[in-house]
């Protein structure tokens, strides 16, 4: 049987993830629209798949923590992964300058295969501690996560 506070920190990280979607597609559209930077189709795709890992954690909180939620989460995030890769494979020739600009060293098809990795250890190591579904208690952090999100 789950406890609160597992089910309190299941929770918080499932805000935690849905904010630092928020906090990608932010920068993202900051690079499209004040720096004027035109994604290419695959970006457009990325964009896609990370907005459907977003929509996998607003499921889990609207609807209740769910191990299906987590499957749409980690389907994108391999969606999203291909997509990256083949842009990454694209643009690893030596000389080639990469498509647009740098954040950190790293273009953002780059930071897009790391973050979409990183999602998906991230779900399968909370799978792990989620063995049945949790109904989501209403709390001002899950209504304000929803609010800016979406």
């Amino acid at each position: 049987m789950k406890t609160l506070s597992s089910t309190k920190i299941i929770s918080n990280l499932n805000i935690l993830g849905l904010l630092g979607i928020c906090a990608i597609l932010i920068v993202a559209f900051y690079y499209q629209i004040i720096l004027h930077e035109i994604p290419c189709p695959l970006c457009l795709l990325q964009r896609v798949g990370i907005i459907m890992i977003g929509i996998g954690f607003l499921f889990n909180l609207i609807l209740g923590i769910n191990q299906r939620h987590y499957s749409i989460i980690i389907f994108s995030s391999i969606t999203t992964c291909m997509t990256a890769t083949r842009q990454v494979l694209i643009h690893i020739l030596p000389g080639d300058p990469g498509y647009y600009s740098t954040v950190f060293g790293l273009h953002l098809y780059t930071w897009s295969l790391l973050f979409s990795l990183a999602i998906i250890l991230f779900i399968s190591v909370l799978m792990l501690f989620n063995t049945a579904e949790i109904q989501v208690a209403k709390s001002p952090a899950r209504e304000i996560a929803i609010y800016l999100c979406f």
